[in-house]
């Protein structure tokens, strides 16, 4: 069963009863059957589960986040949740313990998009990252730090072929209910002044690696097909002072716009990165956590030019 959110830029698709007891079933057997879950077979077995499982409605309410005029994010919902009991993330590693349903959740949507992704600068291209508060100082990449995020896109500071095109936020534990916030890049553009629109089609901000890797001039937002795509980070840009103040405008709009979702246990937020921005308020939760995977739908070109690993799919 899927629904449109009217007046918002995300749509919902429901898993009914009888589909979240076959696919609790199926996953808990795939993460018994398969010892090593950074291989292909278990991508290829996830794969197979959704395809057998979902509907082709379903899986087209899903793929609705690739396309230019679809929605900013899919809320996938009422999937099996885990009974993770003591393991939970406190040093931002995955829990000794866990088992590998949600692994198995996340394979299997992100295939239904494209492929997942990791970096090696991130855990050594972990697949699924754990997104959840840490202690202040814990060496880990991809810990959660409870200040307030600005708006942003994920791997903003790397070439567009290497971002990743989709978000998998898979909902582990909310209690206090906080939400994730996020909005459409293109919604945002056409309410803003034309100067400061375009402004932010120059290539006039600076942004990439710290290593000095990407860097270059660039534009926050640009015209791809009929609609509009966006790439940012979270931190403030080098740039002038009319382009600082655009940037500032750009954001405040998008704060001001931007929807709430409740990422609780049992939900899946699939995220268009590269057509919407995405922010959250300071949460100083210790028991909010998410699962992420990057999917990317570049990874047959990415193959072809030797930047990203054939059974790993980690990017160099």
């Amino acid at each position: 069963m899927s629904r449109e959110c009217p007046d918002k830029s995300y749509s919902v698709v429901t898993i009914d009863e009888q589909q979240q007891g076959c696919l609790s079933d199926y996953s808990v057997r795939l993460g018994q059957q398969c010892s090593n879950k950074n291989t292909r077979r278990f991508y290829e077995e996830s794969a197979r589960m959704m395809q057998e499982i979902l509907t082709l409605e379903q899986l087209r309410d899903i793929r609705a986040v690739l396309l230019d005029g679809g929605p900013a994010a899919v809320l996938l919902s009422h999937l099996p949740t885990e009974d993770f009991g003591s393991c939970f993330p406190s040093t931002g590693n995955r829990p000794a313990g866990l088992s590998f349903r949600s692994d198995a959740l996340l394979y299997g949507v992100a295939s239904i998009i494209g492929h997942p992704i990791g970096y090696s600068d991130e855990h050594s291209g972990d697949l699924v990252h754990e997104i959840a508060n840490v202690s202040i100082g814990c060496p880990v990449y991809n810990s959660q730090h409870p200040d307030a995020l600005n708006p942003h896109t994920d791997r903003s500071r790397y070439p567009e072929d290497l971002r990743p095109s989709v978000l998998l936020l898979l909902g582990m534990n909310n209690p206090e209910h906080l939400p994730t916030r996020f909005v459409l890049a293109g919604s945002v553009a056409r309410s803003l002044s034309e100067s400061v629109r375009e402004n932010l089609f120059r290539a006039r901000y600076e942004f990439g690696l710290p290593s000095g890797r990407f860097q270059g001039l660039r534009s926050i937002l640009s015209s791809v097909g009929s609609g509009i795509e966006v790439t940012l980070p979270p931190e403030e840009l080098p740039s002038d002072e009319e382009s600082s103040s655009a940037l500032a405008a750009f954001r405040s709009a998008c704060i001001e716009q931007g929807e709430e979702v409740e990422v609780n246990a049992g939900k899946m937020l699939i995220l268009s990165n590269s057509r919407s921005v995405h922010f959250r308020d300071r949460n100083e939760s210790p028991e909010r956590w998410l699962r992420r995977m990057y999917v990317t739908v570049r990874y047959q070109q990415l193959s072809r030019d030797g930047k990203v690993g054939l059974d790993d799919f980690v990017v160099a």
